[in-house]
């Protein structure tokens, strides 16, 4: 059976007498965590039944001279046992899966989630006191454990398909939650470093006192959120992918101090064990002439009937020292939450340009239709000025305008030209019929005293001139 360890958010938190009550959202279904682990929807509510009566636990902190929590807390002893150092500060008394918006990679997706209301007993004082600061600075999380009886693994992704809720850790400042955060994964991802060498360089801090008995502590301050993973036999290591871990009779210090024996005696070198990885069977050293903080000796190893021989070994170089790995993570944290804030200002200010646009657009609208109107009135003022040009002239009559789609035609475009080219036609035409007609009447020997014959007669008469100045009127 193994244990899982994930976080969560706390939503609200109510003050009475006897007790706070807080209320969170532990979790979603249906889709996997930023650790590739994934509670069905299947059985939600029969599952999450389990965690009702079961308690609510925390290890009580002065960090900074505030009161604050740590985590799990959890270390291995010599005899490979799982310990929990926290204490039993309240218990959940109601669940509830119901729809919510939650954010993953990168999307908002509305999904069902996990509800728990708890009571925490405000006897446990300074506990108390810890959980309201840090509930008013939004730092408080808290961190569920999943006993397993049953999973399936697809791909990457873990499904587990038979568990029982076992306990809720709230939290500390200082403890990274691993559910719902991917930002430490995301830094190591961009740093191209080896996870399983940053996870236990965090994990092991501790191992730099080589007086004292060295023990797995603090594993909530390690920058990747790892499974504990319960082998059934000694647990040496925690990880979740480790399926043949080191066992044996010899103690974690016999152990390191068998490694560095055997290196110095194989390479002749002198060098001492930062950290070690049994599952994995291998370790980094330290060289007392290395050329850096971050440089290692990483060697492999082997144990059979308690003795340690030592195999192949190469000089590597580590992206970002142990101390600085938490600057690193908060470095990257801010610069990503810099960028979020870049990206919502220019959001926002996107959408107050397109509202101005918006605004505008109406008066646009109004000022195109107001010149359409002028244009229109001015092409029909134009057309009837022709109109009654034409009519005027006595050449072209009102009927004829609206019969003939040809001179329709000329005035709906406003073709003056193409108008007085009819009248100064029709005007040549009655002339000519007039000179035509005094001919006749000449030669018939009649008298004609007509002003007309005398003007047709009339060798002085420049028609040209007459028709240009009557196109002129």
């Amino acid at each position: 059976m193994n244990n899982f360890e994930m976080s969560s958010n706390v939503f609200e938190l109510a003050e009475h007498k006897t007790y706070l009550e807080l209320t969170r959202r532990l979790c979603w279904y249906g889709q996997p965590n930023y650790n590739n682990v994934e509670l069905p929807v299947e059985n939600a509510e029969e599952k999450a039944q389990t965690l009702v009566g079961q308690p609510v636990v925390a290890k009580y902190k002065r960090i900074n001279k505030k009161d604050d929590m740590g985590g799990h807390e959890c270390s291995i002893n010599q005899d490979g046992e799982l310990i929990f150092n926290t204490t039993p500060i309240g218990v959940n008394t109601a669940v509830e899966i119901k729809n919510d918006n939650v954010e993953i990679n990168g999307e908002i997706v509305n999904i069902p989630c996990l509800f728990a209301t708890s009571r925490i007993w405000k006897r446990n004082k300074n506990i108390c006191s810890a959980i309201k600061r840090l509930f008013s600075e939004k730092l408080l999380h808290s961190s569920w454990e999943i006993a397993i009886d049953q999973y399936e693994v697809i791909g990457s992704k873990k499904i587990l398909k038979e568990y029982e809720f076992e306990a809720d850790c709230l939290l500390g400042s200082k403890t990274k939650p691993a559910y719902g955060n991917c930002a430490s994964t995301i830094a190591i991802a961009q740093e191209n470093v080896d996870p399983n060498i940053l996870m236990a360089e965090a994990i092991q801090k501790d191992f730099k006192d080589e007086s004292k008995e060295e023990n797995f502590k603090d594993m909530e301050n390690s920058p990747i959120n790892s499974t504990v993973a319960d082998t059934g036999t000694k647990i040496t290591n925690v990880s979740d992918s480790v399926t043949n871990p080191v066992v044996s009779d010899l103690t974690d210090r016999d152990l390191r101090r068998g490694i560095e024996k055997a290196y110095r005696d194989k390479y002749n070198q002198w060098v001492w064990l930062s950290y070690m990885f049994p599952n994995e069977k291998y370790a980094l050293l330290e060289a007392e002439d290395r050329a850096s903080e971050l440089e290692y000796i990483k060697v492999s190893y082997s144990v059979e009937n308690n003795n340690i021989s030592i195999g192949d070994s190469e000089t590597i170089n580590l992206v970002v020292g142990v101390a600085s790995i938490n600057d690193e993570f908060d470095k990257k944290n801010s610069e990503i939450n810099d960028k979020n804030d870049a990206l919502v200002k220019a959001s926002e200010e996107i959408k107050a340009l397109k509202a101005e646009i918006e605004g505008l657009s109406e008066y646009k609208e109004m000022y195109e239709k107001s010149e359409k109107e002028k244009r229109d009135k001015e092409l029909a003022e134009k057309q009837e000025t022709l109109k009654n040009y034409a009519v005027k002239s006595g050449y072209i009559s009102a009927e004829e305008i609206e019969s003939s789609e040809e001179i329709k035609s000329m005035i709906a475009s406003v073709d003056t030209n193409a108008i007085k080219a009819i009248i100064a036609d029709r005007f040549m035409s009655e002339k000519n019929n007039s000179v035509n007609n005094a001919e006749k009447l000449i030669n018939t020997d009649d008298v004609v005293t007509s002003s007309l014959v005398n003007d047709i007669n009339d060798s002085e008469v420049d028609y040209k001139s007459v028709i240009q100045d009557f196109l002129k009127k």
